[in-house]
């Protein structure tokens, strides 16, 4: 009898889970892209500082660079696979890209309040 009043609830709460998945990865997508680009530009930075580079040598480097944003996908492919951390994944994500070029080369870069709360999420699925 309960359950009968309770499944109207359950389908609006179902149907309005199922709205918000696609703004979660749009938000997850544009922050991978925030990120991947700070780095891209963090490490074009250091090359036109850098005297002698030839060509060559920067086509290398951006072949790195994109390897790299394919890195940070894997680091975060739990919540690709569990979307319930796809909000939490853009927010480390976000706070990683708002650090200094400095910041970022280091490899506490995501040791930011935001990416802790993302491992300690992610951790329920490991």
């Amino acid at each position: 009898m309960i359950l009968k009043h309770l499944q109207p609830a359950a389908s609006v709460l179902t149907l309005s889970m199922l709205l918000a998945a696609p703004a979660f990865a749009t938000e997850y997508a544009d922050s991978y892209d925030r990120l991947c680009n700070k780095m891209k530009s963090c490490a074009m930075s250091q090359m036109q500082d850098a005297e002698g580079m030839t060509e060559d040598m920067k086509a290398m480097v951006m072949n790195s660079l994109n390897s790299m944003c394919q890195s940070i996908e894997v680091g975060f492919g739990t919540a690709l696979v569990y979307q319930d951390l796809l909000g939490s994944a853009a927010q480390c994500m976000d706070s990683m890209a708002e650090q200094s070029c400095e910041s970022l080369q280091r490899s506490d870069a995501d040791k930011t309040p935001q990416c802790l709360e993302f491992r300690q999420k992610a951790k329920k699925y490991e």
